[in-house]
């Protein structure tokens, strides 16, 4: 006597997949050519409600993301991920997770978007000791009035003490209203950040903070003028121009002393380009010079990395 066979007694039947929507849906776009926004609904099932937490595993549904990857014990196989472990490990350890090796190694700021210009001041100026001591001495009041500041001390808190390898700077770049899709000149960031922090900075209560940006990045220079007939300088020459950065040529350079050189070298006034001078009373040959009246204990030079051409070329040109 045989026995009676039970392996698909309980076994759901196979839905006829020549009747479902997708299929009609698909038929009537090879017939007709037209395809509509109910058609493309249909086919990518963003009809389906929104998920809410269903803690389940919707993989038909573009609008569910729960259960996407794997809980941590692994015993429960759900996730869309869960045929793909080795691909997932193949790309290496988690970034988010990283933690710095010590409390001496700097740690990071993230990149989001078209922020690499700020996160390098950012980082130039957290390295700077006496800037960093400085606005954590920041008073309260200031902070509360000032969101880009009390924005910039959390930063550098977090800089200093988090044990993770990078730090996100959404809260800071928002304070600050760029736009983290556009691109920006790192100098031009520095001169407006560093101006609008010692506007901020000047309602602190604490001395020490109130001109820290000018006391660590402010010096002054004077343009010389000297004739070449009677040796005298001329009387703007005795007047001090505040700067803090040097602007510097690369050209033909090979290092920051040579250019420095250049930056500090005479210049000839002669034929059409000469001085009057009020000593001699006529038009006389005289050199041309800067000259350094104070340095900061911090000295930012701005290399000139491009040049504009209008006859050549319709924008900037980059060595």
């Amino acid at each position: 006597m045989s026995r009676p066979n039970t392996r698909n007694k309980n076994k759901r039947p196979r839905a006829d997949e020549s009747n479902s929507p997708s299929v009609a849906v698909f038929k009537k776009i090879h017939s007709t050519g037209d395809i509509s926004k109910s058609d493309i609904c249909q086919l990518y099932m963003v009809w389906k409600p929104l998920c809410h937490g269903c803690h389940g595993n919707s993989k038909d549904s573009p609008n569910c993301f729960c259960g996407l990857i794997p809980i941590g014990n692994g015993v429960r196989k759900s996730g869309l991920w869960q045929k793909t472990q080795e691909i997932i490990r193949g790309l290496g350890p988690n970034p988010s997770s990283d933690l710095r090796d010590s409390s001496e190694t700097p740690a990071g700021l993230t990149n989001l978007g078209a922020t690499c210009y700020a996160n390098s001041i950012l980082q130039c100026l957290y390295m700077n000791t006496s800037f960093r001591s400085g606005i954590f001495s920041l008073d309260l009041d200031v902070l509360k009035k000032h969101p880009v500041l009390d924005q910039l001390v959390r930063l550098f808190a977090q800089l200093q003490s988090s044990k993770m390898a990078f730090i996100d700077s959404t809260p800071f770049i928002k304070a600050l209203e760029l736009d983290n899709g556009v691109q920006q000149d790192s100098h031009e960031f520095l001169t407006l950040f560093l101006s609008l922090l010692e506007q901020s900075l000047s309602h602190s209560k604490v001395p020490g903070t109130r001109e820290i940006v000018q006391h660590l990045f402010r010096g002054s220079v004077s343009h010389v003028t000297r004739c070449s007939s009677c040796g005298k300088d001329s009387a703007a020459s005795s007047k001090s121009e505040d700067f803090y950065e040097l602007e510097l040529n690369i050209k033909g350079f090979n290092n920051l002393e040579e250019s420095l050189d250049d930056y500090f070298s005479e210049e000839g006034l002669v034929g059409e380009n000469q001085y009057f001078c009020e000593s001699c009373q006529k038009r006389v040959d005289a050199t041309r010079c800067i000259k350094l009246r104070s340095l900061p204990p911090v000295v930012n030079f701005q290399l000139k990395r491009y040049v504009f051409l209008p006859k050549v070329i319709s924008g900037p040109f980059f060595y």
